[in-house]
């Protein structure tokens, strides 16, 4: 596998540009006012066009696709560690409903940075910041779990001692083993729950991981 992929070209529009005039005493307000009533948007349209599209050029092997579950896991990982480390904000869906209420509420706007509805808006954002941190973990730890290929091993005791085959007579046979290696298939199911649960999560919020 071959993957560059290079960054999202960046928007330079009206107010970008008037804005500039910031370095030459103009207060941001005047500079958004004049972007909006006296700078077309129209060449910078054009401009950006001619940027083209997000340069992306992928490259998929036959033995990447042999085993894509694992191939993609390896993936993920680091991209979600990545998102979890410069993530800007939290999507919408982690906000509580009391956050929602009181943030747009009136009081809270008439209300000077650090009163009360400012402290409690502040608590209720950082446990959605909580929340989502601990689905992005939850996320990496069953993707990287996924990739652990002897991930059951702990849930096995015993030996296996030695495996022959006893010919049943009818063109079957049955497996023997003078082992005791046995496993406690209730923890192994609960761990692959838990896996599934993590992956089940990133197809959930998958619209939402972004930084």
């Amino acid at each position: 596998m071959k993957v560059d992929i290079g960054p999202f070209p960046k928007w330079f529009g009206p107010y970008q540009f008037a804005r500039l005039l910031k370095y030459v005493g103009v207060a941001p307000d005047t500079c958004d006012m004049i972007a909006e009533k006296y700078i077309p948007s129209a060449p910078f349209v054009w401009l950006q066009n001619l940027k083209g599209e997000r340069k992306v050029k992928i490259h998929i092997d036959n033995y990447d696709a042999w085993g894509a579950d694992h191939t993609f896991a390896m993936i993920a990982v680091p991209l979600l560690e990545r998102v979890k480390a410069s993530k800007k904000g939290v999507p919408g869906s982690m906000l509580s409903d009391e956050y929602n209420t009181l943030t747009a509420s009136k009081e809270y706007w008439d209300e000077k940075a650090g009163g009360p509805l400012h402290v409690r808006a502040d608590i209720l954002f950082a446990e959605a910041e909580q929340k989502w941190d601990e689905i992005l973990d939850h996320m990496i730890w069953s993707f990287r779990e996924y990739m652990n290929e002897e991930w059951d091993e702990q849930f096995w005791t015993g030996e296996m001692g030695n495996i022959t085959f006893k010919d049943n007579g009818d063109g079957t046979s049955t497996m023997e083993t003078t082992g005791n290696r046995t496993c406690d298939w209730d923890a192994r199911a609960k761990h692959w729950n838990k896996i599934q649960e993590g992956i089940n999560l990133f197809a959930k919020h998958y619209s939402s991981l972004w930084t």
